[in-house]
């Protein structure tokens, strides 16, 4: 079965990236043939950041856990399992 190209807004996905496991739910359609940054909010899991500032920002205020929405790059990213359950009809 060949890879998608486009993934639309709303789609929920396990993914992984160098911010860890996450689940996500796409704010807006992605196309993944292109390098570029796409907005997802986190539904389950907790982003890792490299940066000593972001790691004590999300400390601060929470970036990264679930509920918060943040940017990603379609480069780095691995979408491993769509779970349509999640998504809102």
């Amino acid at each position: 079965m060949a890879k998608k190209d486009i993934v639309k807004k709303g789609s929920v996905y396990d993914t992984d990236s160098r911010k860890g496991r996450l689940t996500i739910r796409l704010e807006e359609d992605v196309n993944l043939k292109e390098d570029t940054f796409f907005q997802a909010t986190i539904l389950e899991g907790t982003a890792k950041y490299a940066s000593i500032a972001n790691r004590l920002e999300q400390r601060a205020s929470g970036m990264g856990t679930p509920g918060d929405t943040i940017s990603f790059r379609t480069s780095l990213w691995h979408f491993i399992r769509r779970r349509p359950e999640l998504e809102v009809k």
